[in-house]
């Protein structure tokens, strides 16, 4: 199908099949303390991720989305994600419009949400279900260029009001 992509050899390039375009997965970013000035990599050169206050100032070459406005996990008790299917789904498909599309083909991309932990775990679960959805990439390459997050990603838990008897980590 069109929308696959082609692991290199060095486990992190990807080459997908609908925009011919490769990408390399970031890795190695240290980042504690998520509000940020500047975005920081998904894959290298064209996808990023931000947690900031409101909405960003419009910067050229860069284009902004956020899906906080369109997109709410809807709570059982005191659980707060991951999306289910049809919105891991419908995100995967808004992302895949943006990187293929001619208008942004050499804009920087980048997804934002809130700084809160709940919004940041599940904007990071958004982007790793892409990565491996759509871009053929492991878990674990996906999870790489959020590795360094040191406690702003918070654990899944059961969907109960009593204390998590089983956390489930991005």
């Amino acid at each position: 199908p069109d929308h696959k992509a082609r692991m290199g050899s060095d486990g992190r390039r990807l080459r997908w099949d609908l925009t011919g375009e490769d990408f390399t997965i970031a890795r190695g970013v240290d980042l504690r303390g998520l509000v940020q000035l500047q975005p920081v990599p998904v894959l290298e050169g064209r996808l990023y991720f931000m947690s900031v206050q409101g909405d960003p100032a419009p910067q050229h070459g860069i284009h902004f989305f956020t899906m906080d406005k369109v997109m709410r996990y809807m709570p059982f008790c005191a659980d707060f994600g991951p999306f289910n299917l049809g919105m891991t789904h419908h995100f995967c498909e808004v992302l895949k419009e943006l990187i293929s599309s001619p208008n942004l083909q050499k804009m920087k991309i980048v997804y934002y949400t809130s700084p809160a932990a709940n919004d940041t775990t599940n904007a990071i679960f958004l982007l790793g279900a892409f990565l491996v959805l759509h871009l053929g990439a492991s878990p674990a390459d996906a999870w790489a260029p959020f590795c360094n997050l040191n406690g702003a990603v918070r654990p899944y838990r059961d969907a109960t009001w009593v204390p998590s008897p089983y956390d489930l980590h991005v």
